[in-house]
C-alpha cells in the first residue's frame, strides 16, 4: 500500500484514481465471469463521467459498483434508470442544479444523444428541452439536513435497487 500511494503521488494521481485502476486490473484478470468484466468496462465507456471534474473521483467507484455492474448482464432499461438516476451522472451532467428557472439540457442532451437515440436519432430541440423540463428536480441528497428544504424529499430508487441510499433526491420545488 504505502508503494502504491507513492507511486500515485510520484505521477500526479490521487490515490483513490490509482486504487481504482487497480481494483479494475485485478478483477478483469482473477474474475470468474470474464463476460460480466467486459460488459461493465463497455458499459463504464459508454455511461462515462468525467473523474477529474471536482470531487468526481471519489463517486466514480460508487458509480461502477452500484450504478453499472449489478445491471451489466441485465435489461438496458434498468441499467439506464441506475447510471441517469447517480450522483455521479447528476453531478457530471450538471443536472443537480438545473430547476424550472435555470434549465440545464446537458442530462437529457446526453440521454438522448449519446445513451440513447444517438446523433441523427430523429428528435429534435424542442424534444431536449422538454425532457430537460422533465428532469428539474433530480438532485443530489443534501449533506447537512439544514441545506434540505422544508418540503420533505420523495426518494427515488432505480429499478432493481432496494431502499439503500443512493444519492438520488427529487426536489419538486426545483421542478
Amino acid at each position: 500500500e504505502i508503494v502504491t500511494a507513492w507511486s500515485a503521488r510520484r505521477r500526479g494521481m490521487p490515490l483513490v484514481v490509482e486504487e481504482l485502476q487497480t481494483a479494475k486490473v485485478v478483477r478483469a484478470i482473477e474474475a470468474q465471469n470474464q463476460l460480466e468484466e467486459v460488459l461493465v468496462d463497455f458499459w463504464f465507456n459508454h455511461f462515462n463521467v468525467f473523474q477529474g471534474k471536482n470531487f468526481m473521483r471519489v463517486l466514480v467507484g460508487h458509480y461502477e459498483h452500484h450504478a453499472i455492474r449489478p445491471f451489466a448482464l441485465g435489461r438496458f432499461r434498468d441499467l439506464l434508470g441506475a447510471v441517469t438516476h447517480h450522483p455521479a451522472m447528476l453531478y457530471y451532467l450538471d443536472n443537480w442544479q438545473s430547476s424550472a428557472r435555470g434549465l440545464n439540457e446537458n442530462h437529457a442532451r446526453e440521454l438522448m444523444e449519446l445513451h440513447t437515440l444517438g446523433v441523427d436519432g430523429g428528435y429534435t430541440q424542442q424534444d431536449v428541452t422538454t425532457l430537460a423540463r422533465m428532469l428539474t428536480g433530480w438532485t443530489l441528497v443534501p449533506l447537512r439536513p439544514r441545506q434540505a428544504l422544508e418540503a420533505p424529499p420523495l426518494q427515488l430508487v432505480p429499478p432493481g435497487r432496494s431502499d439503500t441510499q443512493t444519492g438520488f433526491w427529487f426536489n419538486p420545488r426545483m421542478h
